[in-house]
């Protein structure tokens, strides 16, 4: 697959070799294109090619993930993802979510709102102090000016 992207990426640059020629090894392919990235205009014309979408197919990647494969794998929202992230990415779409897959999901979102949970909290408490602290500088203002306005009240 990611001779595939490479080829894409080639062809986009005038560049007209197949990658996979180019190349011994995925890891060698992989750490010669780390600075590569790829656009979603470059998985589209990556997922148009029968080839690609065989590979993916060999990977166990679901067809709906596929169409998806982009969005999916730009989780950071970048608009671009490295050739290290495609690798990556791919190894945990492949094969059937299981019970475990869905736990560990579960578990990560109960620690996300602990820790949202947690924050709210320490605002709070933050402003709270804040309020506290202008209160007594209001006061101080009162007493050391004996200005009384609608506005400080």
């Amino acid at each position: 697959l990611v001779a595939e992207v490479l080829d894409v990426i080639h062809a986009k640059e005038g560049r007209h070799r197949a990658a996979s020629s180019l190349y011994a090894s995925v890891d060698a392919l992989v750490e010669s294109s780390a600075d590569l990235l790829i656009t979603p205009e470059v998985m589209n014309q990556v997922r148009s090619r029968p080839r690609a979408v065989e590979i993916l197919h060999a990977l166990d990647v679901a067809d709906e993930d596929i169409v998806n494969l982009f969005e999916t794998l730009d989780a950071d929202g970048s608009g671009t993802i490295d050739i290290t992230e495609l690798v990556s990415g791919i190894g945990k779409l492949r094969g059937a979510a299981t019970r475990s897959d869905i736990i560990a999901i579960n578990f990560m979102l109960q620690k996300v709102q602990i820790d949202v949970r947690d924050n709210y909290r320490l605002l709070c408490e933050g402003l709270e102090k804040q309020e506290k602290h202008l209160q007594g500088m209001k006061q101080i203002f009162k007493k050391e000016f004996g200005y009384r306005s609608k506005q400080f009240d």
